[in-house]
C-alpha cells in the first residue's frame, strides 16, 4: 500500500507541477492577446485566441480533476 500511495502522490504533484507551467504560459498569452487587441482591434484574432486559451485551461482543469479523483479513490483504498 504505501508504494501505491507514493506513485499517487508522485502522479499528483507532476500533474499540479504541470498545470502551474501551463497557468503561468496561458497568463503570458492572455497579455499577449490584450497587448495585440489594443494594438490592432481585431476581434476575430482576438476570439480565436481566446478560445484557443479557454481550451487550454478546460484541459487543464479536467487533469487536475482526474487527478483529484484518482488520489480520493487511492485514499478509500486504504481504508
Amino acid at each position: 500500500m504505501g508504494e501505491r500511495l507514493h506513485r499517487q502522490r508522485v502522479l499528483v504533484l507532476t500533474r499540479m507541477q504541470s498545470a502551474a507551467v501551463s497557468l503561468e504560459g496561458l497568463a503570458v498569452r492572455l497579455g499577449e492577446i490584450v497587448t495585440l487587441y489594443s494594438a490592432r482591434h481585431d476581434d476575430a484574432v482576438t476570439a480565436n485566441d481566446l478560445q484557443s486559451a479557454t481550451e487550454e485551461m478546460d484541459s487543464l482543469r479536467s487533469g487536475l480533476v482526474e487527478a483529484n479523483i484518482e488520489l480520493r479513490q487511492t485514499l478509500r483504498d486504504l481504508d
